[in-house]
């Protein structure tokens, strides 16, 4: 996996701190699925 790839989940837990959600909020962010998965192939 390249670098400088951003991941999904990690842009959303930092778009949460940025729009400061509540605790629980930023709590239910933390919990996600952090399986890393294959990169889709639209080649």
């Amino acid at each position: 996996m390249p670098e400088e790839r951003v991941e999904l989940g990690t842009l959303l837990t930092a778009i949460g701190r940025r729009a400061k959600l509540t605790g629980e909020e930023f709590a239910a962010l933390e919990q996600r699925d952090s399986t890393r998965h294959q990169p889709i192939n639209l080649e």
